[in-house]
């Protein structure tokens, strides 16, 4: 009988769809089947039950607070460790290729995201980081590769002659020089390559200003007409200055001015480190997120992203108008943001109720995150990608559903008098990815993930109107309810364990110059194997170190990407910490452990809705729609993706063989799973 409606199915698809099942290209309609069949069975893959994958569903249903503030994120009695990276794909088209470059004494050097430790290009790669030298010696002590394909890497030796340091380093390349700079001492210094792109003869650190500067950023153009290098410095103190060097044919920066461009205390607080972007043309941005310290007319009573300008390679700056010396992202567009017509207009409700307390929340504004990124794209106009937080009662909801990463843009012939937002002359925004998911979790330290999780953007030098985003943080996994606090009905009181939690790499795309995004990819999804049973951590015994206590947790954190991307991948620099070998701080987050350096590239060139749809699409092969039931509707689907070419909402849960290809085999597969059960 189970082979007669097995063969009955797989007729039944070739005479609607005939041959066109094993060409990949689309030929003409489907007929629309799904409306005739209904489901059949959910199938248990032997991976999870199919009560724990219809829980993972709940969980990320939309609208619902997947974590209530109680819950618990680890069991006590164990720690956390790292292991080696290992490739997983996206999907078929969407993969990660690294390789280990080095290892640092700790995690700081690429905490920040002002940083830029990557730079790809026609010359090569080269990193920069703060390098292991041994145990017990320097934390800050820098170091530096270069690779001519992102493969094959040189590691430097002996870059900190008579015991010199050099923390949070950068890199900024020039046709004829690689630079990298870096802080000691809390002032900035650098060191190029004196051979150019092809020796290895990087010269002793040299100090560039006297000004105290805790992080520094830098941005380096290259005036073509007048074949002169700018190389513009931000240092981050009470006082952010910008200084301008210029590049001499020795390869050495020469000072030509200094300017104060931002004042913390005077008429800005709470000041973020600065961002710091210029392109080739010379137009340039520099920026922060902070208060006014007006109270009574301030510019924006919000805490806002603040920048001032140049279109001279940085040796004037705008002025600002009206009231400020400075341009800022105003408060029309946050209200603007807000509606009461939610979700058809706005990005946030002017008014919710809390699904636990049931209490009615108003928003009283929105917060921009310290943590952002910039880029410049070729017309020169500003491109801002910055955490969004609603206020309400006082306090910032990081955990809101409603927070988010967004996109904030503008035409840079309106900056001086921008018009009302999202018309040609005023500021744009558009949603990147929820942050929500990310943000509400706090380290071993009790660091929230807010202050941790940040952006790293990138353009295509192929195409102007493709955009990445890079974000690395938490990926919790499916959850594990320990205790339901006597009511298996309410999610508000369950203590919940996530067994596989780690940290995962999410790349954001866009194809329309930033106004419309696909869903979040994961492109490293690694964990432990491990889950709870009857309130107890079980996992192989290869999951965790020698001491058979310190959990290998594989978390990729502090991914920054290279400037220079391509249409379908682009370049990336992150860090795993080697918890095995212990802190070699004191401090017990991934920051205070050695940490092994990745570099490679991230390919994303199709469109993978697992984060969208709250589902992890290698729970259960075949359940290509995320419903937890592999039936007809899912063979309909993967059928119309080989036909016509249509996307999956689960990539990876139709390649049943594992052979990289989606054909008719597959669909076999899961006509036999579907009446096999």
């Amino acid at each position: 009988m189970k082979k007669s409606v097995h063969c009955t199915l797989i007729t039944m698809l070739f005479l609607l769809y005939g041959s066109d099942l094993t060409h990949p290209e689309p030929t003409g309609a489907v007929p629309a089947l799904t409306d005739k069949i209904s489901m059949v069975k959910v199938v248990d893959s032997g991976i999870g039950s199919p009560t724990e994958i219809m829980a993972e569903i709940a969980f990320n249903s939309p609208g619902r607070d997947r974590l209530h503030p109680t819950a618990r994120r680890k069991l006590p009695g164990y720690r956390s460790g790292s292991a080696h990276n290992k490739f997983v794909p996206g999907s078929p088209r969407n993969e990660t290729q690294v390789v280990l470059v080095d290892s640092s004494q700790n995690g700081y050097g690429l905490i920040f995201p002002t940083v830029s430790p990557i730079y790809t290009g026609s010359e090569g790669w080269l990193v920069a980081y703060n390098r292991w030298y041994g145990s017990g010696t320097s934390s800050a002590a820098f170091g530096i590769a270069q690779s001519p394909d992102g493969v094959n890497w040189v590691v430097e030796e002996d870059l900190n002659p008579d015991v010199f340091l050099g923390a949070y380093p950068s890199v900024v390349a020039t046709p004829t020089y690689p630079y990298v700079m870096m802080t000691e001492g809390g002032f900035p210094y650098y060191t190029f390559n004196a051979s150019g792109w092809s020796g290895r003869e990087w010269e002793n650190p040299q100090s560039l200003t006297n000004y105290f500067s805790m992080v520094s950023t830098a941005a380096f153009a290259m005036d073509e007409t007048h074949q002169t290098g700018y190389l513009n410095l931000a240092t981050y103190a009470d006082i952010i200055n910008l200084n301008l060097f210029e590049q001499s044919e020795s390869g050495e920066l020469l000072s030509n001015s200094a300017l104060a461009v931002f004042g913390n205390g005077d008429d800005l607080m709470a000041v973020s480190p600065p961002q710091l972007k210029m392109n080739n043309a010379g137009i340039g941005y520099i920026a922060v997120a902070a208060f006014f310290t007006d109270e009574e007319n301030p510019p924006s009573a919000s805490h806002t992203l603040v920048f001032r300008y140049t279109l001279d390679y940085g040796v004037s700056w705008s002025q600002g108008t009206g009231t400020t010396p400075y341009e800022f992202i105003p408060d029309n567009l946050f209200d603007h943001m807000i509606s009461d017509n939610y979700p058809d207009e706005g990005e946030f409700p002017q008014t919710f109720t809390d699904a636990c307390s049931g209490d009615l929340v108003e928003l009283s504004g929105l917060f921009c995150t310290d943590n952002f990124d910039l880029v410049i794209d070729g017309d020169g106009n500003p491109h801002f990608f910055v955490g969004i937080l609603p206020e309400a009662n006082g306090q910032l909801l990081s955990d809101s559903e409603y927070s988010g990463l967004f996109h904030l843009w503008i035409d840079k012939d309106y900056l001086d008098d921008p018009g009302e937002p999202q018309t040609q002359t005023g500021w744009h925004y558009s949603r990147v990815m929820d942050m929500a998911d990310l943000w509400r979790w706090e380290n071993e330290e009790g660091d929230s993930y807010r202050h941790l999780v940040f952006p790293s953007a990138a353009i295509s030098n192929e195409d102007d109107a493709i955009f990445y985003v890079a974000v690395a943080g938490p990926e919790p996994g499916i959850p594990a309810v320990v205790d339901d606090g006597g009511t298996p009905d309410d999610p508000c009181d369950d203590e919940v364990e996530y067994p596989q939690w780690s940290e995962d790499i999410y790349v954001i795309k866009s194809t329309d110059g930033g106004v419309n995004w696909w869903c979040p990819v994961n492109l490293t999804r690694t964990h432990p194997d491990c889950q709870v049973v009857e309130g107890e951590l079980l996992c192989n015994e290869s999951d965790f170190c020698e001491d058979g206590q310190t959990l290998i947790r594989p978390d990729e954190i502090s991914a920054h990407i290279s400037m220079n991307a391509s249409d379908e991948s682009v370049s990336v620099i992150y860090q795993m910490p080697d918890y095995c070998g212990g802190s070699t701080t004191g401090d017990m987050s991934a920051y205070g452990y050695k940490n092994r350096i990745y570099a490679g590239t991230l390919r994303v060139d199709s469109e993978d809705f697992t984060e969208c749809t709250g589902c992890v699409c290698q729970i259960t092969p075949g359940d290509v729609n995320c419903d937890a039931i592999v039936d007809i509707l899912d063979i309909v689907s993967v059928v119309n993706q080989i036909v016509n070419g249509n996307d999956l909402i689960c990539q990876n849960s139709a390649d049943m063989n594992a052979d990289e290809i989606i054909n008719v085999q597959d669909i076999i597969l899961m006509v036999s799973q579907v009446i096999e059960g």
